[in-house]
């Protein structure tokens, strides 16, 4: 797996859809910073230097991504759900730890 990181970048995402055809499946970028970084559904993603995970991985193997597609709405069902209701329906509460 290749690994870059930046102390500062636009958006690790835009990095790595301009650099597609240079780098290997599987390949991390991340930030301690992004000046322009972008979340699901092309919202902005603002964050502190140094506060936040700010990366993205390159994935170009397609039974992977199949693999893997369901964890978008698992991120998104904890990120929403409050612990209370996710311990009763027998998730972990400390699922997430986004605050």
């Amino acid at each position: 797996m290749k690994q870059l990181f930046f102390e500062t970048i636009d958006s690790t995402n835009t990095f790595l859809k301009k650099h597609y055809e240079e780098y290997e499946d599987m390949t991390f970028v991340g930030a301690a910073y992004q000046s322009a970084g972008r979340g699901r559904s092309e919202r902005q993603w603002l964050s502190l230097k140094g506060q936040n995970l700010m990366f993205s991985l390159l994935i170009k193997d397609l039974d992977v991504m199949k693999e893997f597609k369901p964890l978008s709405v698992v991120s998104a069902y904890s990120a929403t759900t409050p612990p209370d209701v996710r311990k009763a329906r027998g998730m972990s509460p400390s699922f997430h730890t986004w605050t």
